[in-house]
This record gives structure tokens, C-alpha cells and sequence, in this order.
């Protein structure tokens, strides 16, 4: 049940924009995935920890079917073995409507058809379709598994008492493939047989006929047949046939309607069929069958009566035999409602209190945290507890009422990660700095066995925010990775977990970045570089983040400092860092260390979130994630553009930062200063390509003996293709002129064939 990420990616939004747009990005696509840290979307072990109970911080943004699991442990009834097997499998592979991959179902349909024509090529199957015209468009699943199942299940038993080469096995055979040629296409539908032929198959053909006329949407027919095929006798199809006449309807019903909505006496027969299957125990086979589509039907004919009974079997205690049905109804109609049909979400049954809380825990107005509080006060049950702990803000005249009950749940209790980390959050808004931080040592001191990584990383954040000393700073930098996240806009779309096998990495998340980027002195990036407490990773990241920018801000002093460092860090850049370090004046040193940052695309003035650009750094980034962008704000002072590829600022930092983006409160005014007045001197820079191709023109013109000058030349034209260069920039066409001129036989004019 976990989302699952395909192929797509990121475009990277640091926190800088946590609560405004960025800005309109020259590149698109394709996004890749980026590091996760602690999720929104998804808990971290959707059916093992999750399921059994170990809920971790509950996130609003978690899809109803979490919500409605978290609910129940909350209230105490929690998921027995057999309805954790039920909501979470086995089950079906989800199969997308564009996915190339055929289903098992299929494949085992088309071994068993292989049987009697071998080496036959047979047409590729697509399961669903598509209905489209006058603004409508709808692709929904035609031939479901079933449907393939029963076909093999047939062939096997024709071919066992006909033979495997009977010319009446292949004539079926035949009239099954137009059957399927249905499922996205059709119409295609067998010729009848006559009356010469045994009576199976013509009870055979019948049915295939129907089913035909089902496939390819002719549903009035379809139902007219399977009419007939129930009322027949001796047909091996009688007694499945009521429950498609049902299906018959149920599609005339909803398909045969364009846009939202369904034809009410279609479905309202549907439910009669239905009901009068169930009323029958001679047919009892289909049973199961004939509730789960009673309860599909009712769901659209009394969708508020529906929706309340479903609720209801939500709380039941031993509900393995329902629960997974009655989920997708629930939250199916649940959308419904919140999307304006069936009178809207005011038309929500008022009595239930699953749909309350969930309504509640996701809302964040003002109307709605009065409510949770005055349910909490009401009821006194844990989930109202967590609701209003989760809505409160520091400045609500109840916030410290809440954070006393938050502080006794019990560390056993499903409820314990999401109280403690709201009451610490309420916490540090309201100034209660030493408690919150007293509160948090103790937690993160404790053995972690209960609380997931993800909800860990979230409780470092929370200290990392109150941390005192630069060291404790950076000790609570140090994030796990828990996964992946593939979104756009700042706002994740999907997240995956990691496999239990995979070994978290560390990283910086997107509130560590922030203040590293924009609120740290370089002399502070100096003295994290060298702290060997931190993962080499980071100390690499941080390393090389500030020695470009000691480049960039031309203090000669702090980068002499850092070559050292770095090149321990990072002995590939070790000889260019050297030439930097024995060039002999600051005017070589400087070209040395354009030429060096030119040589690698992966150098940049800042610290990445979560593993950085993985491409080598000497390598051009097919996905152009080379050098930088310009620092400057883009239009209406929205997020700077220098950095496109990151984790995302969701709703656990909007929530953690309610008073702006995070900062370092222990930090001297001469430090802060200082960080400001190096933040304003990046954002006056160009991009990274303008910026090194101004560099290597100016040094060319100077320095025409030097025999590096051709290779810049070639590298800043390089630069502006393969990096964020500045529209109409002129430093391509200068480099490429200047290279051509000045060293017109060189192999590095033969390189550059074209200015870009």
C-alpha cells in the first residue's frame, strides 16, 4: 500500500521558500528523486511498524487510509494479524492504466492458451479503456483478473474433457480471444452456434457472446443475455449469470453517464438483483461478490446512510472479513463528499467520529482548533488529544494544558511520538526553551526501538531548533534518510520508503541547509569541516561548499584555510587544490581557482540537502545540475534560484516554523553580520557559467602564454550549454571568439565547435 515512485523528479526548493512559490525555473524535467528524510505522504513502514501500531508522528498529509489505521490504535482497538493480512495483502499488484507490464493473471491466461496453438503469436491484452467525448474522458479498468482466471480455469477443464487438440477446444479458444480483444477495443463479438453443436458449447458460446457485449460496453444487451443464460437450465454458466446480470447494470448505471454522477433506476435495479442474490442460498457462491457490489451500489443510492454504517464497521474489533472493503468505500465516499457531491462536506454525517476526527487532525482554521479542543474536553479520549494537541498553536490560551496531557502518554502508547513531539512543539513557541530542549535530550537519549526514523529525524529537527552551541547544532544536523521523494512545487507528490534492508545514509535536511546557506559565516563553515564528529559526507559538502564561496566573496584568507581541509575531504581535487595554494599572487590564485571550479560542474557556494548532486564532481550532470544558479531573488522576492534540486519543505516545517524560517538563535551579533552581509554579496553575483566565463575571458585577454587559458575558453563555452546561464548571456560568444582567435589550432578549438 505504500506509494510507489516511478521515473519522475525534483525540482528542489529550499526552505528559503517554505512559504512562498519559487520561482519559474529556466529547465524542466526529468525529476528525479531526492533524499527523504521524514515523511509526509507516507509513514515509514506502512504494514509492518505502522500496522502493528507504531505509528510514529502522525502527519495530516497521510492519505485516510493511514488515518483511519492511526485512529483505530489511538481509540485502543487497534488491527488484529488477520486485518493487517486484510488491508495490506496479499492482494492484486496495483497495474496502471499506462503501465507495459501484462498482470500474473494475464500471463497465466495466455500459458495455458499457448497450450493449444504453441508458438503462436498472440495478440498483447490492455485491460482497460477508454470513453471520451464532449469534455468527458474516463479510463477505468474493463477485464479485471477475474475475468482472466475463469478463462483459464475453463480452457483447462475443455481441454481435460474435450482433448488439447479437439477442433471444439480451438474454436473456443478463438471465440475467447475475441472476447478479450474487447478490453480496449471491440466491438468484437463470436458468431452463435447452431443447433448441430453439443450442448456445452453452445452453453459455452452463450456465454462468451454476453460477456462480449459486456467488454465492449453494450451493457443492455449484456444484462438481456445473462437474463437468459439464469433462467436456462443445464448451462454450467446459470448460476454465475444473475451476479453479472448485476454487474450489467451497475455499468449501464455509471459508464453510460458522462461526467459525475449515475442513471438511479439502473443502479436501483442493480441493488434488487443484488439483494434477491443474497436473499437466495443456493446461491451462496457468489455471495461475497454480490455484498461487496450491494455495498458499491448503496454507497451512490444513500451515500450518507452508507457512509455512516461504514464508519461503524471501521471501529468494529475482528473485522478482517469486511474491513478492506469497507475502507475503499469509506474513503471513496469521503472524497466524494469533500468534493462537493452529495451536498458537500456539510452533508457528512454528524455522528461519526472517525469522519470527525479525521476532518479535525487534517484541518488547520481556527473554527476547526476550537473544535478539536472542546471534543478533547468533551470526550478525553486520545485521538481528540492528539487532534487538538496537533492543531494547537503556541498562542492559544489552552496550549499549556495540552502540552501537560501530552507529556503523560506513555512512551508505550501508539499516541507518544505525535504527543510529545506537538508538546514540544507548543513548547518552543511559547518560549519554553530550557524545558523543550530538557525534554528532547531525554527522548533522543532514550532507546529509540518504538519511534521511526522518519519521526526520529523530526525530534532532531525540533532540538537542532533550540540547540545552544554550535556543536549542538550540528549534532542535531545529522539526519538518517528513510527513503525517497519525487514531488514538484515544494510539496512532495510521492514518497517511498526505503526497503527494511537498506542502510540509512546521513544528510542535511532542508532546515539545516537553510541556515548553513544563508545563516552561516564562512568562518563557521571552516570550523564544521574540520569537526570530525560529522559524517565525511557532510564534512565534504561543507568543505567544499565554503571554499567556493570563499572564492566568490574573494576572501583569500578563508579559502587558503579550507584548500587543506578539502583536499583531505576530497583527494580528487587534491593537485588542482594545490596549484591553487602554490600559484604566486592572489591574482593566480583566483584564476586557479576559476579554472579548478570550471573543471568541476559538481562545485558549488552552498550545502546541498540530502546526498547533494551524485554525480561525480568532475562530470557533467546529464539532468544539468552543474555549478549554480544566480543567488538573487527571483520575481516578487521569491525563493533564489541558486540551488535546484532538493528535499522539500512540507507540512512538518510549516508546522516547526510557524514564526519563519529557521535561524541561529546563539549566534553573536557580529557572526550574524557577518552571514548577512555574505548572503548579499552572493545574491549580487551572477550565475555560476556568467560568473566563471567573465573570469576566464578576463584572464585569456591578460594571460595569453598561460597554457591553461585555451582549456578555460573551452570550459566556460561548456559552462554556459551545461549550466543555469543567463538568457542572451554575451560570455559564450566571447569565450568561443577569443578561443578561436587566439589559439585557432589548439585542441581545445577544435573542441568547441559552436558557441550555445
Amino acid at each position: 500500500m505504500a506509494v510507489r515512485i516511478r521515473n519522475a523528479a525534483l525540482l528542489l526548493v529550499l526552505f528559503a521558500g517554505l512559504l512562498s512559490n519559487p520561482p519559474d525555473l529556466s529547465s524542466c524535467g526529468p525529476f528525479l528523486p531526492t533524499a527523504a528524510f521524514t515523511f509526509w505522504r507516507t509513514p515509514d513502514d506502512p504494514p509492518g511498524r505502522f500496522a502493528r501500531g507504531q505509528l510514529g508522528i502522525i502527519q495530516p498529509g497521510f492519505p485516510r487510509f493511514y488515518l483511519i489505521i492511526a485512529y483505530r490504535y489511538l481509540a485502543g482497538i487497534g488491527l488484529n494479524a488477520d486485518e493487517r493480512a486484510a488491508l495490506f495483502g496479499p492482494e492484486p499488484p496495483y497495474q496502471s492504466p499506462w503501465s507495459a507490464e501484462e498482470s500474473e493473471a494475464v500471463k497465466h491466461w495466455q500459458e495455458e492458451r499457448s497450450r493449444v496453438a504453441p508458438g503462436a503469436a498472440q495478440a498483447r491484452i490492455t485491460t482497460y479503456k477508454s470513453i471520451s467525448g464532449g469534455g468527458y474522458y474516463v479510463n477505468y479498468l474493463n477485464c479485471g483478473d477475474d475475468a482472466f482466471l475463469s478463462a483459464t480455469r475453463t480452457l483447462a477443464d475443455r481441454i481435460h474433457q474435450l482433448g488439447l487438440q479437439s477442433p471444439a477446444v480451438k474454436e473456443w479458444v478463438a471465440a475467447q480471444d475475441q472476447v478479450f480483444a474487447n478490453c480496449s477495443g471491440g466491438p468484437s463479438i463470436p458468431a452463435p452456434l447452431d443447433s448441430s453443436t453439443s450442448p456445452l458449447r453452445r452453453a459455452d458460446r452463450t456465454y462468451q457472446i454476453a460477456a462480449a457485449y459486456f467488454y465492449a460496453g453494450n451493457h443492455a444487451a449484456a444484462e438481456q443475455m445473462f437474463r437468459a443464460i439464469s433462467a436456462g437450465h443445464g448451462s454450467p454458466w446459470s448460476g454465475l449469470a444473475p451476479y453479472l446480470v448485476a454487474r450489467s447494470l451497475v455499468r449501464k448505471a455509471t459508464l453510460s453517464v458522462k461526467g459525475q454522477g449515475f442513471d438511479r433506476e439502473s443502479l436501483t435495479a442493480a441493488e434488487s438483483q443484488l439483494q434477491g442474490i443474497l436473499d437466495d442460498p443456493t446461491q451462496s457462491a457468489v455471495h461475497p461478490a454480490a455484498r461487496r457490489l450491494l455495498d458499491y451500489v448503496g454507497a451512490r443510492l444513500r451515500p450518507a446512510e452508507t457512509m455512516h454504517t461504514l464508519a461503524e464497521g471501521l471501529v468494529r474489533k475482528q473485522a478482517q472479513a469486511t474491513i478492506q472493503q469497507t475502507a475503499i468505500d469509506y474513503r471513496f465516499l469521503f472524497d466524494q463528499f469533500e468534493n462537493g457531491n452529495f451536498g458537500g462536506s456539510k452533508a457528512l454525517p454528524a455522528g461519526d467520529d472517525l469522519t470527525n476526527w479525521i476532518l479535525s487532525f487534517q484541518s488547520r482554521d481556527n473554527d476547526n482548533r476550537e473544535k478539536a479542543l472542546s471534543e478533547w474536553r468533551a470526550r478525553g479520549t486520545m485521538p481528540w488529544l492528539i487532534a487538538a494537541l496537533s492543531v494547537a498553536s503556541g498562542d492559544d490560551g489552552a496550549a499549556g494544558e495540552l502540552i501537560t496531557a501530552g507529556q503523560k502518554v506513555a512512551p508505550d502508547s501508539p499516541a507518544y511520538a505525535t504527543a510529545v513531539f506537538h508538546s514540544i512543539r507548543l513548547m518552543e513557541e511559547l518560549k519554553h526553551t530550557a524545558e523543550a530542549r530538557a525534554t528532547l535530550d531525554t527522548l533522543l537519549a532514550s532507546p529509540a526501538d518504538t519511534i521511526p526514523e522518519s519521526s526520529l529525524n523530526l525530534f532532531r529537527a525540533e532540538r537542532m531548533k533550540v540547540a545552544a552551541t554550535w556543536d549542538e547544532f550540528l549534532k542535531y544536523s545529522v539526519r538518517m534518510s528513510v527513503g525517497s521523494a519525487v514531488g514538484f512545487l515544494a510539496q512532495p507528490e510521492m514518497e517511498e520508503p526505503d526497503p527494511p534492508q537498506t542502510k540509512p545514509r546521513p544528510g542535511f535536511d532542508v532546515d539545516a541547509t537553510k541556515i548553513l546557506n544563508e545563516h552561516t559565516p564562512v568562518n563557521l563553515l571552516l570550523d564544521a569541516a574540520r569537526r570530525e564528529k560529522l559524517p565525511h559526507p557532510m564534512r565534504r559538502e561543507i568543505a567544499m561548499a565554503g571554499w567556493v564561496r570563499s572564492i566568490l566573496l574573494s576572501d583569500e584568507k578563508a579559502a587558503r584555510l579550507l584548500a587543506p581541509v578539502l583536499q583531505n575531504l576530497a583527494p580528487e581535487l587534491r593537485p588542482s587544490l594545490q596549484q591553487y595554494l602554490d600559484a604566486p599572487d592572489s591574482r593566480a590564485r583566483a584564476f586557479a581557482a576559476v579554472f579548478l571550479i570550471l573543471r568541476n560542474p559538481g562545485m558549488r557556494p552552498y550545502v546541498d540537502v540530502g546526498f547533494g548532486r551524485e554525480t561525480p564532481v568532475n562530470k557533467i550532470d546529464k539532468y544539468r545540475d552543474n555549478w549554480w544558479c544566480s543567488f538573487a531573488p527571483g520575481p516578487n522576492a521569491t525563493l533564489p534560484g541558486y540551488s535546484r534540486s532538493a528535499s522539500f519543505a512540507g507540512e512538518p516545517w510549516r508546522e516547526l516554523y510557524k514564526d519563519g524560517a529557521p535561524w541561529l538563535q546563539f549566534l553573536s551579533p557580529d557572526e550574524r553580520a557577518s552571514a548577512q552581509r555574505e548572503w548579499l554579496e552572493l545574491a549580487k553575483l551572477p550565475s555560476a557559467p556568467d560568473y566563471l566565463a567573465a573570469q576566464a575571458i578576463e584572464w585569456a585577454k591578460r594571460n595569453t602564454s598561460d597554457p591553461r587559458t585555451p582549456e578555460a575558453l573551452h570550459l566556460a563555452v561548456r559552462a554556459t550549454r551545461y549550466g543555469c546561464s543567463e538568457q542572451k548571456t554575451p560570455f559564450s560568444r566571447q569565450a568561443f571568439e577569443l578561443l578561436h582567435k587566439q589559439y585557432p589550432n589548439s585542441e581545445w578549438a577544435q573542441k568547441t565547435k559552436y558557441w550555445y
